[in-house]
Order: structure tokens, then sequence, then C-alpha cells
């Protein structure tokens, strides 16, 4: 009966995909080959010639790699498991890039603490005589120390040889959508092959994006200080020297975060669809009417304690780094949308820049935690089918106790990505993360909002 019913759910899954792509082929059929091209360029999409050509993939993600090298200045980029390469300049940039930060970070709580017009017009106050700019001077500083801490543990992670989930990347890039390598079937390859390439040419674009833009909006806020005219040249010979020197520093350690982004992004959709390949094989297995072969499971075991293997890898790796994100960052976005739309302090494009930055940021981690926690998900779904295949199938001893080893460690409360040692990442999370975010905006509302003038 039972296998009934999931042939039948499996026919109807698939005349209703059938369907889909009849009618994104009827609209698509309708467009000449130009447009189709433009809308996939734009998308981040991959044309029908290409889509088995791993050339257009391998370009962008070597360009992921080359601007992880230059905003990083990391010591291996992907090649975290050859401890012994060192980037040429590699000490000197980030000593320059550390000295950069020293001095950005000590020069905005200066601001915050001496008011004297002397110190405002010497260290170039882009918030001076803007209302509420001591506010934004200290929230400015708190982002920049909190971003330099995050740059320099992922450099820390690195430098001990701690990170080694990057080699995926590399091996992508040299050997292409292997099935074998990545540990994937032939449909789930299909499906990451898409993923992937959306995912990883639309970051690339958001990292250079932020490149240009960061150092723009940076001129701009210095440009409409009411305080900077002609008559004041000291205050416009100080702004233009602390402008290269805010630029400089903030490329790297912002637009660096966005590349930490990257990395994590287009790495969740490998460990997803890996599990989706386990899914599939069990599924295959489960509904074959015939008896299967001792060895074919002995088989699934081995691969699925593989996938586990690197899910406690990620776990161990990358848990701190993920409890940084949660709490730190979460923070300055929930501080950054208290600063925009609700207080009424700068210029318009002072809070709009906040309220973008709040919400985009909130969005991002909230859509990588999403997805981080549908890896927990679907390992659910891995443990109900392997229990049913155990039923069905007579194995030996020593299968049957490795298979309830696996079903073990899947139900254990370590296995998935962690968020420091509070937590294992599940899509419940979700729910709590934009709840804690909306009680926290409401928190800085309720308790800040009278301890600054605006």
């Amino acid at each position: 009966m039972l296998k009934k019913l999931a042939k039948e759910k499996s026919i109807k899954t698939e005349l209703n995909m059938d369907r889909i792509k009849n009618f994104i082929s009827l609209i698509a059929d309708r467009f000449p080959s130009q447009v189709k091209s433009l809308i996939n360029k734009i998308f981040g999409l991959l044309d029908d010639e290409n889509v088995d050509d791993y050339t257009e993939t391998a370009n962008r993600l070597q360009d992921l790699e080359n601007i992880a090298l230059w905003l990083y200045i990391t010591r291996r980029g992907h090649d975290q498991d050859k401890p012994e390469i060192v980037q040429s300049g590699y000490h000197l940039m980030n000593n320059l890039i550390r000295l950069s930060e020293i001095i950005a970070c000590t020069r905005l709580f200066t601001l915050c603490w001496e008011t004297s017009d002397e110190i405002q017009i010497y260290l170039a106050n882009p918030f001076y005589k803007v209302q509420g700019g001591q506010a934004m001077t200290f929230i400015i500083s708190f982002l920049l120390f909190i971003l330099s801490l995050l740059r320099e543990y992922i450099l820390h992670l690195e430098d001990i040889g701690s990170s080694i989930l990057l080699t995926y990347l590399r091996e992508i890039r040299q050997y292409g959508f292997d099935c074998k390598r990545l540990g994937l079937t032939e449909k789930q390859r299909k499906k990451f092959r898409v993923a992937f390439h959306i995912i990883l040419v639309n970051w690339y674009r958001l990292i250079q994006f932020n490149i240009y833009i960061v150092p723009a909006f940076i001129a701009a806020v210095h440009l409409v200080n009411p305080a900077l005219s002609l008559d004041n040249p000291t205050f416009v010979f100080a702004s233009f020297f602390w402008f290269l020197s805010e630029s400089f520093c903030f490329i790297y350690v912002a637009c660096g975060t966005f590349d930490i982004g990257a990395h994590i992004a287009v790495l969740v959709p490998l460990f997803i669809f890996k599990i989706e390949s386990i899914i599939e094989l069990l599924e295959r297995y489960l509904y074959n009417p015939k008896a299967i072969e001792p060895y074919l499971i002995r088989q699934l075991n081995i691969e699925t304690i593989r996938l586990l293997n690197v899910l406690d890898v990620m776990s161990r790796d990358l848990r701190y780094l993920f409890a940084f994100l949660i709490v730190g960052i979460s923070f300055l976005a929930d501080t950054f949308i208290f600063l925009g739309p609700i207080l009424h302090i700068g210029s318009a494009l002072h809070q709009s820049f906040f309220s973008f930055l709040g919400f985009f940021t909130l969005s991002a981690i909230g859509l990588i935690t999403y997805a981080g926690g549908n890896i927990h998900g679907r390992l659910i779904i891995v443990h109900k089918i392997y229990t049913r295949l155990l039923t069905k199938e007579k194995v030996d001893f020593g299968t049957h106790s490795k298979a309830m080893e696996i079903l073990d460690r899947i139900m254990g409360p370590f296995t998935g990505a962690k968020i420091g040692d509070f937590c294992t990442i599940d899509r419940y999370l979700f729910v709590f993360y934009i709840m804690e975010n909306a009680s926290m905006v409401m928190l800085l509302v309720c308790n800040a909002q009278s301890y600054i003038n605006y």
C-alpha cells in the first residue's frame, strides 16, 4: 500500500514538473534569443548552450577567489589545505590594513568624546554640526570595530588551518561538477549546478558593487556636511585626507564581510544537495521491489558517514563564526534600522543608507540561516527513510550496527550547522531570529530614543 501511494505521488510530482517546464518553455519561446540571453545575464542564469559547459562557472569561481585574496589578503585563498602557501605581500598588506583599522577606530572614538571645534575640524568629523551626529559617529566606530574583529578571526582560522571547507570550491574550479568528487547523484548534480552558478554570480556582483559604492557613500557623507565650505580650508583638506583613509579601511573590512557571506552562501547548497543525493539513493532502494544486496547498504552507509563527517568539520570550524554573525552583525543591523527610519537624525541620505544596510543585512543572514536550517530538516528525512529501509531489508549484524550508529549521529545534538555552543541551526530558528530582531528594535526604541535629541 505504501509503495503504491509513493509511486502515485511520484507520478503526480513528475506530471506537475512537466507542466511547469512546458509552461516556462512556452513563455520562453515567445521571446527572441537575444532577450532570453539578456535575462539570463541579468539574473545570473546559464544559457541553454552553456548548461553543460563548466568554463563560465569556473571563471566566476576564479574571480571570487581573486577578489577574496585582494579583500582579505588571505594567506592561501581556496588552497586552505596547503599550509606552506603564503601569498606575496601577505604580511605587509595585512599590517597596513590593521594599522588603518586602529587609526580609524581611534579617530572615531575620539570624535565621540571630544566635542571641541578644533578636534572636530582636524579629525574631519563627517557628522560635524549634524543633528544626532555624535550618536552616528559612535555607531560607525562600533561597526568598524566589530567588522575588524570579524576579519581578524577569519584570518586566524585560516592561519591555524582550522578551516579547509573552501577546498571544495577549488575542486569545482579544477575538475568541474564531478558527481564522484562532490558526492552527488546525477539528478542532484544538475540542480546544484544551476543553484551554485546563480548564487556565485550574484554574490560576486554584490561585492563588486560595494567596492565602488562604499567610497562613493563616504564621499557623499563628507560633501553633504553643512560645515564643509571653502571658507574653512583646514576642514576641507582634513576631510579629503580622512576620506582616503576611511575608504581604504572600509573597503577591506566592509566588502570583506560580504566576501565571507559569499563563500558561506555558495557552500550551503553543496551540503543540501549532498543530503538530497542520500535521500534519492535511500528512496531508490526503499521502493525497489527486489531485495537489496548487502553491499549496496554498506556502500550507502559509507556515503552517509562521509556526509556526516563533512558536516562535523563544518560545525567545528564555523560554529563561532556563525555565532559572531548571528549575534554581533545582527545587533548592528538592528541598530541601523533604529537609526534609519525610527530616529530622525542626520540627512535623508544617512537615514536611507542606515535603513537599507540594516534590512539587507538581516534579510541576508535570515535567508542563509533558513537555508542552513534546511540541512537539519533534510537529515531528519534521511533518518526516517533509513529506518524504514532497515526494517524492510535483512542485513548482517555488522551492517545493521553501522546503520544504527548513523541513525544515532543524525539525531544527535551536534549534527548540522551550529551557532557557537548554543544550538544547532534548524528552520524554526528563522522564526525566532525574526522575532528576536523585531523585539530588539522595539527595545532600542523604548529605552534609547529618549537619550538622543532628534
